[in-house]
């Protein structure tokens, strides 16, 4: 038997919760930025600053990229940025997260 002790099934749902959280101080949500497992939902904030998105977009993390990309909130610079991603479900996401796409 092993003397690893698993994190809680919960926790997950937890650190979703968390990242979607508008009271979450800046300082913790760059901290989920690192957190892998398939969270998207901490790309999706409408206050995520240029800096937290640069930092998103250079982690290229797959996951993180494609939830930006679907942040109706992405400044119109950074929409640039990822039109030229080269995988085409991050510029398909562009799109349909875009209120405004050509």
């Amino acid at each position: 038997m092993s003397d690893v002790t698993l994190p809680p099934v919960h926790l997950d749902k937890v650190v979703e919760a968390l990242a979607t959280n508008p009271a979450l101080p800046p300082e913790l949500v760059r901290r989920l930025f690192a957190h892998r497992g398939g969270f998207g939902g901490v790309a999706e904030r409408s206050d995520l600053t240029d800096d937290m998105i640069a930092e998103i977009i250079a982690l290229d993390d797959d996951w993180l990229t494609h939830s930006l990309a679907l942040n109706r909130s992405l400044p119109h610079a950074f929409r640039m940025t990822l039109a030229e991603h080269p995988d085409p479900a991050i510029r398909a996401a562009l799109v349909v997260g875009a209120d405004d796409a050509p």
